[in-house]
């Protein structure tokens, strides 16, 4: 698909090489223990983060099981005292990345909002078997939206190999980094 620059498209090809799959297959023997390792680190986590007002960690439902590839927590700038992004730039500044957000609302995407898709073409958008007309223009989609861009952030300090040293640390530093909001501001 030449000239094509438009983000993701339709029917990506996930399949894997041989030896991808060889290196899994040993992998998913690991599946079990690197999954309850991170739920452990996340419920510390998670603990130590319910203690700070501004920050919400994620809530897990009790018939529902989390498997934190990626810690997500809520930021309430107004009740933090600091924005999302400032957070987050401070703490990698401390030596631990979070994200600004997560993955821009699939409706915002340049794919949806051009409606071009396969070699730059309307389809799937309008065919002969589609009349409809969906809306994916920016408020579509609001609480998505405001997460995105503003209250979410992720962070990977619950992979392996981290342990609960690194997750204290980070909530050291997270602590720091509050501490002196009002001169990073």
């Amino acid at each position: 698909m030449p000239d094509y620059d438009a983000g993701p498209i339709f029917g990506s090809n996930y399949r894997m090489t041989e030896i991808v799959a060889a290196m899994a297959r040993v992998q998913m023997k690991r599946l079990d223990y690197l999954t309850k390792k991170r739920q452990a680190l996340a419920r510390h986590l998670a603990k130590e983060l319910s203690k700070i007002p501004g920050i919400t960690p994620p809530f897990i439902h009790p018939n529902n099981t989390h498997v934190f590839y990626r810690f997500t927590m809520k930021v309430n700038e107004k009740v933090l005292g600091i924005s999302r992004d400032a957070l987050s730039k401070a703490m990698k500044a401390e030596g631990f990345a979070m994200s600004q957000g997560y993955v821009k609302p699939i409706h915002l995407l340049p794919l949806f909002q051009s409606r071009r898709a396969f070699n730059n073409t309307e389809f799937p958008f309008k065919n002969n078997y589609y009349g409809g007309n969906p809306d994916y223009s920016k408020g579509t989609c609001p609480v998505v939206e405001r997460l995105e861009e503003g209250e979410v952030t992720l962070t990977d300090i619950c992979q392996h190999p981290y342990t609960k040293r690194e997750i204290d640390l980070f909530l050291k530093a997270l602590r720091k980094v509050l501490k002196h909001k009002n001169e990073i501001r």
